[in-house]
C-alpha cells in the first residue's frame, strides 16, 4: 500500500511483538521499522502492553501507536439458550452432571497447552468426574494428547479442534483456564 500510494495506511498489530511467536522471520522488524517511519501510516495495537512492546522492539516512541481494544457486540454475543448448551455438552460426550473444565486457544507454545493438561491432571487427581475440553488446533495437539494420556486423563478430555462457536463452548464450561505466558 506505502508503494502503490496509498494516501492512508492502518497497520494493525492483534498481539504482542512477532518475536515471541513461531511466525516471527528475522526481516520483520527491518519491515516494521520502515513502515513505521512513513507519516502516512497509522500503527494500531488492540493493547497497550502489546503497542509498547512493538516499540521497544522497533526503537520508536510507544505514542506511535494507537490502541484500539477489542470489543463485543453484545447483540451477537449472548449467552445461548440452555437447551442449547446442554446439546452442544452432549455432543462432547460429556455426562449430563460433569463439570467441565474448558479454554478456547490455539495449541502453541506461548499458550502453552502442556500447563494447561498439567493443571487438568491436578484437579482430577481431586475430582474423578470432572472433564476437561480445549477448543482449539495447533503443532502441540498430539504433545497435548500424549501427556494428557500419559497423566490418565484418558476419556475425560475432549479435544475437538477449532469451534466455529465459541461463545457456545465458552457457555457449556463450568470454569474457563487460560495458560497463556502472556495475552
Amino acid at each position: 500500500a506505502v508503494l502503490a500510494g496509498v494516501p492512508r495506511v492502518v497497520l494493525s498489530s492483534r498481539n504482542m511483538r512477532p518475536t515471541h511467536f513461531a511466525y516471527h522471520q528475522p526481516y520483520m522488524a527491518s519491515a516494521y521499522r520502515a513502515l513505521a517511519g512513513v507519516a502516512r501510516v497509522t500503527l494500531v495495537n488492540n493493547s497497550l502492553a502489546g503497542a509498547r512492546d512493538y516499540a521497544d522492539w522497533l526503537g520508536i516512541d510507544p505514542k506511535r501507536f494507537i490502541v484500539k481494544r477489542n470489543g463485543i457486540d453484545t447483540r451477537l454475543f449472548r449467552r445461548p439458550p440452555a437447551a442449547d448448551i446442554a446439546a452442544f455438552r452432549a455432543g462432547l460426550g460429556l455426562p449430563p452432571e460433569a463439570c467441565l473444565v474448558g479454554a478456547v486457544f490455539r495449541l502453541y507454545p506461548e499458550k502453552r497447552p502442556l500447563l494447561w493438561i498439567q493443571m487438568a491432571a491436578l484437579v482430577a487427581q481431586e475430582d474423578h468426574a470432572v472433564h476437561f475440553a480445549i477448543f482449539g488446533t495447533g503443532p502441540l495437539t498430539d504433545d497435548t494428547r500424549t501427556l494428557a494420556n500419559r497423566l490418565g486423563l484418558g476419556d475425560r478430555l475432549h479435544l475437538p479442534g477449532t469451534t466455529q462457536s465459541p461463545y457456545l463452548a465458552i457457555s457449556a464450561m463450568d470454569v474457563f483456564v487460560l495458560t497463556s505466558g502472556f495475552e
